[in-house]
């Protein structure tokens, strides 16, 4: 009864969700962040509704409420239905500036404005010569180093600003660009850019959340959203509906696109993608703020300040008591000689150059230990911190997992690089049964208690674990292998206890035997 009291209320959700799930948030809509931040939270509805309700909601999913992952999924046809109208699952980065914008850029940097400031005099100071009649080259050259000096070090700036914009680029071809989702009633590998709302997704340790995700099953799952919620602790997740009165971002049951998941896994459909996402709205709001200067800009800013008070007093001083020494005769000497060249004299021309070489120097020395940075001012900063906070739930890597050591017989054998010891060079040899014993059952418990696929096709595998070690190094027909066993039970991978474990029994056995990895 409690179940067709549910269906009878149905119908509304689709017009109360349709309200929702095409709504994206605008910067006229709001005034402040925290009003925006607030917005993006009450547009979602999906953490308050069931399982059933969510299969209601997503018909075309065809949802198992019992079993969610044994769901068909969306249809070929109307994925790409929905592709087409809502768009890429991608979130448009910022326009990039052209290479002429951004060396442009690099003219307004406070040192420079100085020495061109000086350089400017300087000519003025040689034509108002010329003009009289007498060629002194000495100011003409004075400017052409300045200038010089100004545009070699805007290159350098340039040129390093650029080369980080590259690096930082290259960064997002080694993230993940694909994920496993149902559709017709098979598991498929697709492109996280094709991921629609309504598709039916695997959730599992080691993946970003690549869109916002209403969980349907989890298993041990605990995703990290510090990108979102800025909380770097893992939290668990769950698929239970949370009360009416709690957030989207307070309720466990919705992973957020840009999310890490650090424990378990677990299975959910796609309700936001692209800009109409959680992390979507953050960016465009982050596009609204305003860049603020760095110490050291604050710093230059004020000593070039401070320069050109000290430079045009000076000059108005020393241009005025000429003036009355001479009795006010030959006035444009005096202006030269007292005004023009004391205001060059007292700009530091060597001061810019050595800090922007130095700065330079040190972000060549930090790119060598994989340290990149956008902007040479910001060393100064990183220079000053006495207390980094990092977080390092994951390193970069050459997406690679190799068999390197073994302890069996209270022995330890190394194989690191090529495999050097002759007992195990014997498994490539000989057949199983012939091995040293407890190796057989330890070549077992890698096969059994693993989840990859070897795909001969397509020459790839869909997870890098210790089962690919095993048959990259061994050989091992796994697959033989694991048909004489039953999963009974399982524990999925976790970061702070690493080894999965599964509980298997043998085809003739009645007994359950507990293996890890």
């Amino acid at each position: 009864m409690e179940f067709d009291g549910i269906k009878k209320n149905m119908n509304s959700l689709p017009n109360l969700f349709s309200k929702f799930v095409r709504h994206r948030v605008r910067p006229a809509d709001i005034e402040t962040p925290e009003e925006r931040f607030q917005l993006v939270g009450n547009s979602y509805v999906e953490h308050h509704l069931t399982i059933y309700e969510i299969c209601d909601v997503y018909a075309d999913s065809f949802i198992d409420p019992e079993f969610p992952e044994r769901g068909d999924g969306l249809s070929t046809v109307e994925a790409r239905k929905r592709l087409k109208d809502g768009g890429m699952n991608i979130i448009n980065p910022p326009k990039e500036q052209s290479n002429m914008k951004l060396f442009m850029k690099q003219f307004l940097y406070k040192f420079w404005l100085l020495l061109l400031g000086a350089a400017f005099l300087s000519l003025l100071t040689y034509f108002i010569h010329l003009y009289h009649g007498n060629y002194e080259t000495l100011n003409l050259y004075c400017a052409i180093i300045l200038i010089c000096i100004v545009l070699c070090m805007s290159f350098v700036s340039f040129w390093q600003e650029k080369k980080t914009m590259r690096v930082v680029s290259d960064f997002k071809n080694l993230l993940p660009q694909t994920c496993f989702v149902m559709r017709d009633c098979e598991e498929r590998q697709v492109q996280c850019e094709e991921l629609v709302v309504g598709d039916l997704i695997n959730i599992r340790c080691g993946q970003r959340i690549p869109a916002d995700i209403r969980i349907l099953q989890a298993n041990g799952l605990k995703i990290e959203s510090s990108a979102i919620t800025g909380d770097h602790q893992p939290i668990s997740y769950t698929c239970e509906p949370s009360a009416s009165h709690i957030s989207v971002f307070d309720a466990h049951n919705v992973a957020f696109k840009g999310s890490y998941c650090v424990e378990g896994d677990g299975f959910g459909v796609v309700i936001r993608t692209g800009h109409y996402t959680v992390l979507g709205n953050i960016t465009d709001l982050q596009s609204l703020v305003t860049p603020t200067e760095s110490l050291l800009q604050l710093e230059i800013a004020k000593f070039v300040q401070f320069i050109s008070i000290i430079a045009l007093s000076m000059a108005v001083i020393f241009f005025l008591i000429g003036c009355v020494v001479a009795r006010f005769e030959n006035i444009l000497y005096h202006f030269i000689t007292g005004f023009l060249i004391i205001i060059v004299a007292n700009v530091p021309q060597g001061l810019p150059a050595m800090v922007m070489s130095q700065l330079a120097i040190i972000a060549r020395r930090m790119a060598k230990k994989n340290v990149y940075i956008k902007k040479l001012d910001i060393i100064d900063e990183l220079g000053a911190a006495t207390l980094i906070c990092t977080d390092k739930t994951g390193t970069l890597t050459q997406n690679l997992m190799i068999l390197t050591d073994m302890w069996y017989n209270k022995r330890h054998f190394s194989i690191h690089g090529e495999m050097k010891q002759s007992h195990l060079k014997t498994m490539k040899h000989f057949a199983k049964k012939e091995l040293e014993k407890p190796l057989p059952d330890l070549l077992s418990v890698m096969s059994v208690c693993n989840k990859a696929q070897f795909e001969r096709m397509r020459r790839s595998f869909r997870r890098i674990s210790t089962k690919m070690a095993l048959e990259s190094r061994e050989r091992i027909k796994s697959a033989n292998l694991t048909k004489k066993f039953t999963v009974v039970d399982q524990s999925g991978h976790e970061s702070v206890r690493d080894p999965t474990q599964t509980a298997s029994k043998f085809e003739d056995d009645e007994n359950v035997l507990d293996v890890c990895r």
